[in-house]
C-alpha cells in the first residue's frame, strides 16, 4: 500500500509540476515534492505576484528606452546644427538692406501709373559675426528701391551673399537668357541655395519686358 502511494504521488507531482499547476492546500503532494528535492510550484497568488512584477519591469524597460530614444533625438538634432552651423561660413551674409533713394537717377520707363527710375543705391549687408558692409549697387525704384537683378556684377551678387563661384554663373546664366524676367530665376541657377536666395531676394528685382517710355 505504501509502495503504492508513494508510486502514485510520484507520478501526479511529475504530472503537475510538468504542467506547472498545483492546488495550493495540497500538503501531502507538497511534502512528496519537497522529500524529493523537487521544488513547489509557485502558488496562485505567488504566480500572480511574480506576473505583476514581470510586467512592472517590463513597463519600467519600455520607460527607460523612450528616455533613451529622447536623448539620442535631441544629440543627432544638436549635431545636425553643429554641422550647419560648421557649414555656414563666418562671415556668411544673414541679411541685405537697401536704402530708399537712388544717385544719378534716371527714367527708365513706366509700368501702368508707376514710374521706374534706374540709379545707383547704397546696400548694406549684415554677416553672421553682426559685421556689417556697404556697397553701392545698381537699383530700380518704383515703389521701394531694390537691387536690379539684370545691371549687377559677379561682385554685386557676392556682396549680396551668393558664394563668388556662385556669382559668376548667375551672371553667366543671365547673360546667355539675355536677361532675367524675374528675380526668381537666380534660384534656379547652379549652386544657388535657397538659403542664399532667400537672404537676398526682397531686395532685388529684374524686369526685362520693354517698357512704355
Amino acid at each position: 500500500m505504501k509502495t503504492f502511494l508513494v508510486l502514485h504521488l510520484t507520478f501526479f507531482s511529475a504530472l503537475t509540476f510538468a504542467n506547472g499547476a498545483l492546488v495550493e492546500d495540497d500538503v501531502i503532494m507538497r511534502e512528496s515534492l519537497k522529500k524529493q528535492g523537487v521544488p513547489a510550484p509557485l502558488s496562485m497568488k505567488q504566480r500572480q505576484e511574480a506576473a505583476q512584477e514581470v510586467q512592472q519591469q517590463i513597463e519600467d524597460m519600455q520607460n527607460r528606452i523612450e528616455a533613451l530614444q529622447r536623448q539620442v533625438d535631441k544629440l543627432k538634432e544638436r549635431d545636425k546644427q553643429m554641422r550647419q552651423e560648421e557649414s555656414e561660413p563666418v562671415g556668411a551674409v544673414t541679411r541685405v538692406e537697401i536704402k530708399n533713394g537712388l544717385r544719378a537717377a534716371k527714367e527708365k520707363g513706366v509700368i501702368g501709373k508707376y514710374s521706374i527710375m534706374e540709379g545707383k543705391a547704397s546696400a548694406t549687408a549684415f554677416k553672421k559675426t553682426e559685421e556689417s558692409s556697404e556697397r553701392s549697387i545698381p537699383a530700380l525704384q518704383i515703389c521701394a528701391t531694390m537691387a536690379d537683378a539684370n545691371r549687377m556684377n559677379a561682385e554685386d551678387f557676392s556682396f549680396m551673399g551668393f558664394d563668388p563661384k556662385t556669382s559668376k554663373k548667375i551672371v553667366e546664366s543671365r547673360d546667355m537668357l539675355g536677361g532675367f524676367t524675374s528675380s526668381k530665376q537666380i534660384s534656379e541657377v547652379e549652386g544657388v541655395t535657397p538659403q542664399d536666395f532667400q537672404v537676398a531676394a526682397d531686395y532685388m528685382i529684374a524686369i526685362k519686358e520693354k517698357l512704355a517710355e
